[in-house]
């Protein structure tokens, strides 16, 4: 929130405060436009240090005398090497925790890139956690209220204006293999805009389904080499073979794994993902501990919704079962491999942005959620790497992100823009290029919160906002259904992951202090506000209940 925004909050709550009034609905105010910076010149015809002649004449206005000058700026370091447009990787698993390394440790590709080096954003969120739109908010940098994909439906976005429309523009070579939205099927066309190389399919996530290969339809069926993810690693090779050597690469890759599915017989193990048969029982996921964060299986404290209450425990009694998922994941392992083989081989590897993201975020058994939607389902991995930028070792990053800025930071470096839009909504997300290469930019998100959405199959619609550290209110979450219902939790002291009852904080988001906190409570309410700004939906004006259980596959 900027601070003209904060100060009528601060009005507002002052003149009101007397009163203790209810908390109110939403409102449509103005959103603040992002705020980004133009980037350090890459290109080598432009120099950021002095000519020569400029340091002569400085040198020669020096004092004679011995010792430094107090009065004499401190030499600049020396501009980075030009690196021209980086080629984009984006590798977009499915379905996936905000968790610790203990799977991605196990998958020798993706640990030497992502893990060895690179960074990890450990206070990154999406703005609807749900396949389509967490998918719709990463390639529009805008939210699901603004880009009108509020379910898991394909035909609901608009793809004229996206992050692979813009690079494109900007000279790359596009291309996506793998998922793209759920119902694919439905859509006129399955060559959407923006990319040059197109090979995507639909449900169902691993055995029987259709894909399109530039526009040509294919069906698979159930044997070992259907398997989707292995037969997705083999439709990305044309597209690296083809790349044209002058040019930039964006690819986008979206296995199915983790998601939910049935295997080759049609068995299916609620909310866990299929491998494949070559990786069923391999020694390297035997014995990964699992997932047993300090909110599994329990409710937290204080006033819980009504459709939480009414959730059984999930089916695992020391916490959530990752072999399934590690086994998947190591299809994936086998399909970045062979890109960064691929890579290495043309010499891109060097100047790539490798980006490990997840579409959505799951509960895996926090507060009894074995899926999604539900605020505290939210929080993603975010891995970036750049070998020729970032020096390893791995190191983490706990500014508040979206995946809303994902594409205009990835734009920005690239040397594009994203808007303007179809649905008249500017970009909400704002770029963080200066968290990866603060040497070339310095844009980092001019906010202290975000907004978190969603709505569906039980899940009554709730508007929620996520403050930052650098919020003077400190860290929270602040959740208003449409049911009137309330959550409000200090989510400091994260990740999750680590935490511990009995730490600072409370990021498992066990104690919903909206009783203990009322006046905290009425003042996030009017920041929500305030940050929901110009939405065409409200409490009274929301979508329909949608077709997904919270503990279900969608």
């Amino acid at each position: 929130m900027s601070p003209t925004a904060r100060s009528a909050v601060i009005a507002l709550v002052i003149a009101t405060c007397a009163t203790l009034f209810v908390l109110v609905g939403s409102a449509t105010l103005t959103h603040n436009p992002p705020t980004t910076s133009a980037p350090r010149p890459l290109d080598s015809s432009v120099s950021t240090t002095s000519s020569p002649l400029a340091k002569a004449k400085t040198a020669s206005a020096l004092p004679e005398a011995p010792g430094p000058n107090p009065q004499t700026p401190a030499p600049h370091p020396p501009a980075p090497a030009p690196l021209g447009q980086p080629n984009i990787v984006v590798l977009l698993i499915d379905d996936f925790a905000a968790m610790d390394d203990r799977v991605f440790q196990r998958l020798p590709n993706i640990k030497s890139t992502f893990l060895d080096q690179g960074i990890s954003f450990t206070n990154y969120w999406g703005n609807f956690s749900l396949c389509c739109p967490g998918r719709a908010a990463l390639l529009s940098g805008q939210r699901d209220d603004h880009n009108g994909v509020m379910k898991n439906e394909a035909t609901l976005f608009d793809p004229r204006e996206t992050i692979a429309t813009e690079l494109q523009g900007a000279g790359y070579y596009t291309g996506i293999v793998g998922k793209y939205f759920n119902g694919t099927s439905a859509l006129t066309s399955k060559t959407p805009p923006g990319w040059d190389y197109v090979a995507i399919k639909d449900d169902g996530p691993y055995y029987n389904y259709p894909a399109w290969v530039n526009g040509v339809k294919e069906i698979h069926g159930a044997t070992d080499a259907d398997y989707s993810v292995d037969v997705m690693a083999s439709k990305s090779v044309p597209f690296f073979e083809n790349a044209p050597p002058d040019k930039p690469i964006f690819a986008w890759l979206a296995p199915n794994a983790t998601h939910g599915g049935s295997d080759e017989d049609g068995v299916k193990i609620p909310t866990q993902p299929v491998p494949p048969a070559r990786y069923r029982g391999d020694p390297r996921c035997a014995d990964i501990p699992p997932y047993d964060p300090a909110s599994f299986n329990i409710l937290n404290t204080g006033p819980k919704p009504a459709y939480e209450r009414k959730l059984p425990l999930v089916p695992y009694a020391n916490g959530w079962d990752l072999t399934l998922d590690c086994e998947s994941l190591l299809a994936v392992n086998d399909w970045f491999g062979q890109v960064l083989d691929e890579l290495k081989a043309e010499g891109r590897y060097d100047n790539t942005i490798f980006v490990l993201a997840s579409d959505n975020g799951m509960g895996w058994g926090a507060h009894h959620i074995p899926g999604k939607i539900a605020p505290y389902t939210a929080q993603m991995p975010l891995y970036i790497s750049w070998p020729a930028v970032i020096d390893g070792p791995m190191s983490q990053d706990a500014n508040l992100v979206s995946n809303i800025d994902v594409a205009p930071t990835l734009c920005e470096i690239a040397g594009c823009q994203m808007g303007p839009y179809f649905n008249g909504y500017g970009v909400d997300g704002q770029s963080f290029a200066g968290l990866i290469d603060p040497a070339r930019y310095s844009s980092v998100p001019q906010r202290d919160s975000i907004v978190i959405e969603g709505v569906g199959g039980g899940v009554p619609f709730f508007e929620a906002i996520m403050t930052g550290a650098n919020n003077p209110l400190g860290q929270w979450l602040f959740v208003h259904y449409a049911t009137g219902e309330k959550e409000l939790y200090d989510v400091s002291g994260g990740p999750c992951a680590s935490w511990y009852v009995g730490d600072p904080g409370d990021p498992c988001m066990l104690h919903n202090l909206t009783r203990l906190r009322p006046h905290l409570r009425k003042t996030l309410a009017l920041e929500l506000t305030v940050d929901w700004g110009a939405s065409p939906i409200s409490m009274t004006n929301h979508p329909g209940a949608g077709q997904v259980d919270p503990a279900g596959e969608q």
